[in-house]
C-alpha cells in the first residue's frame, strides 16, 4: 500500500513539473521517435531584457504498455538529432532577428520607453 502511495505522489509531482516546464516551451520538433523541445526563458539583465533558449532532446519508446524516454541515441539516430538541432538553430535565429527588427522599428518611431 505504501509503495502505491509513493507512486501516486511521484506521478503527481511529475505532472506538476511537466506543467511548469510546458509554460516555457517555445517549440517542439520531431523526427520519428526523436523529440527536440526548445525552451524560451525571459531574463532581465544589466543591459535589458532578453530571451535565452535551451533545448532538450529525447527519444521515446514503448516498453510494454508504458511510454519511456531516453537521452541516449543510436548511430542511426544521429542524423535525426542533427537535423532537429539545425531546425532549432534556424528557429532561434529567425526569432532573434524578428526581435531585433521590432526593436529597431520602435527606436525609429521614437518609442524608446522613456
Amino acid at each position: 500500500m505504501e509503495q502505491r502511495n509513493k507512486q501516486q505522489v511521484r506521478k503527481a509531482q511529475t505532472k506538476v513539473l511537466r506543467e511548469e516546464v510546458r509554460n516555457n516551451v517555445a517549440k517542439r520538433f520531431r523526427s520519428g521517435a526523436i523529440i527536440l523541445t526548445l525552451f524560451e526563458n525571459h531574463v532581465a539583465g544589466k543591459w535589458g531584457d532578453r530571451i535565452l533558449y535551451n533545448i532538450s532532446v529525447q527519444k521515446s519508446y514503448k516498453e510494454g504498455e508504458d511510454w519511456k524516454y531516453a537521452n541516449s541515441f543510436s548511430q542511426d539516430d544521429i542524423i535525426k538529432v542533427m537535423t532537429l538541432l539545425d531546425l532549432a538553430s534556424e528557429y532561434i535565429f529567425i526569432k532573434t532577428d524578428e526581435e531585433a527588427n521590432l526593436e529597431e522599428e520602435n527606436d525609429e518611431d521614437g518609442n524608446t520607453g522613456f
